[in-house]
């Protein structure tokens, strides 16, 4: 159940991490949308962090996931708001 967990973990942040931004406004710059954004989004979803950093207890798992599926999805809604589109 860790491994699985962990696995689960781990791809999230790849994921998250690999989309890449462009700007449909010359104005715009994406590098500043993406900290703009990312703070606005630890902002109104912080991620929840285990009370034991190496291991998870099983009542946190749920909510260690729910926070980074909020944060991702504040992240994105703010990126499109400014005019950005995945590639």
């Amino acid at each position: 159940m860790k491994k699985l967990l962990a696995s689960l973990i781990l791809s999230f942040f790849t994921v998250g991490c690999a989309t890449e931004w462009e700007s449909s406004n010359t104005s715009n710059s994406v590098s500043q949308d993406r900290r703009y954004c990312k703070a606005m989004a630890n902002a109104a979803a912080p991620t929840y962090l285990c009370r034991n950093p190496l291991m998870c207890a099983s009542d946190e798992t749920v909510k260690v996931l729910d926070s980074m599926v909020r944060n991702n999805a504040y992240f994105e809604k703010c990126m499109f708001e400014k005019g950005n589109v995945p590639k």
